[in-house]
């Protein structure tokens, strides 16, 4: 079942190695536009970060189309959403399906979705 294998990588996600390091990078984003970041954001991108990577990991195994658990509910709760995704959409995803793990577009990615949240 791929939703298991998504919130399984959710979970996994909440090691202080990575969620510190997200939330280090989201603050500094937020901060340098002179605001903070919405409350829980970091575990929104949590969501959303872990249901890309597992769309791009099954389609890059013969298994196209997946809808992450977002989309089957969470994100239409709360209207923090409703600003939220769209950016996520535009920035973050196409920071997430192309595997990058340079600091700098990370640092490009978060700027521009704290920039659209300001």
């Amino acid at each position: 079942m791929p939703q298991a294998l998504e919130m399984s990588f959710h979970e996994a996600s909440h090691v202080p190695s990575l969620e510190s390091a997200l939330d280090i990078g989201i603050g500094a984003a937020f901060r340098a536009r002179g605001g903070e970041a919405p409350e829980n954001f970091w575990h929104d991108m949590i969501f959303f970060t872990a249901g890309t990577a597992t769309r791009v990991v099954l389609a890059e195994r013969g298994q196209p189309g997946y809808r992450h658990y977002g989309e089957l509910g969470v994100y239409l709760r709360g209207e923090r959403w409703k600003a939220q995704l769209p950016l996520l959409e535009q920035h973050w995803r196409p920071f997430v399906e192309s595997g990058s793990g340079d600091a700098a577009e990370r640092a490009r990615a978060l700027a521009a979705i704290a920039e659209g949240l300001q």
